[in-house]
């Protein structure tokens, strides 16, 4: 039995909750898997919104191929300390909420929303790797232009994933322009679901 005089600390609530009123609400965890041009642009749009919403942690994890550049700095050094990704989108701040990580398990560990999009030819590859590391409840979206053929036919990447990893995966496309989206000129853009 505890003294009176004793203060018995009250355990924090997990670090993915809040608690309104004695209710308990969950808050996604988004991961941007790729960080080229058009990757760099969804995280940056993704992280804008994040720290707007209340159901979404204001983090957004980009996964980076890892690269050193001419200065001999890793590039994802330089995305955290610039909020820059100065190789595939110069003179675009992404937000100080997007945390570049070179490591692709680490990066989906906890995501309940990754969004997809490197090279379609290297989309098989980067599955095989994540098989096993998301989340059973992730949702996933791809931004992947382009789709794998195969002896057995044409797949879509989103498909891939779908099957890959076991995830629902929705598809998001458009005749736009990375670069005019990064400054928020007008763009339009299609997107595709399924119900689970």
């Amino acid at each position: 039995m505890t003294p009176a005089s004793e203060q018995v600390p009250v355990p924090e609530p997990p670090h993915d909750t809040i608690n309104n009123d004695a209710q308990v609400d969950f808050k996604s965890r988004v991961t941007v898997v790729g960080s080229g041009n058009w990757g760099s642009v969804a995280a940056k749009l993704i992280a804008s919104n994040t720290v707007k919403l209340n159901s979404f942690h204001d983090e957004v994890r980009m996964w980076v191929f890892e690269e050193t550049l001419q200065s001999g700095e890793k590039l994802t050094d330089v995305i955290n300390r610039t909020n820059e990704n100065v190789k595939y989108l110069p003179g675009i701040k992404l937000g100080k909420n997007v945390i570049a990580d070179p490591d692709q398990e680490n990066a989906v560990k906890d995501a309940d929303m990754l969004v997809f999009h490197t090279p379609h030819q290297f989309m098989e590859g980067i599955c095989k790797r994540l098989v096993g590391k998301v989340r059973e409840d992730a949702e996933g979206i791809s931004l992947i232009k382009g789709m794998e053929v195969k002896m057995e036919g044409p797949c879509m990447i989103s498909t891939l994933i779908s099957e890959q990893l076991g995830i629902n995966c929705s598809v998001l496309m458009g005749a736009n322009i990375a670069n005019e989206i990064a400054v928020e000129k007008f763009s339009e853009a299609t997107s595709g679901y399924r119900d689970k």
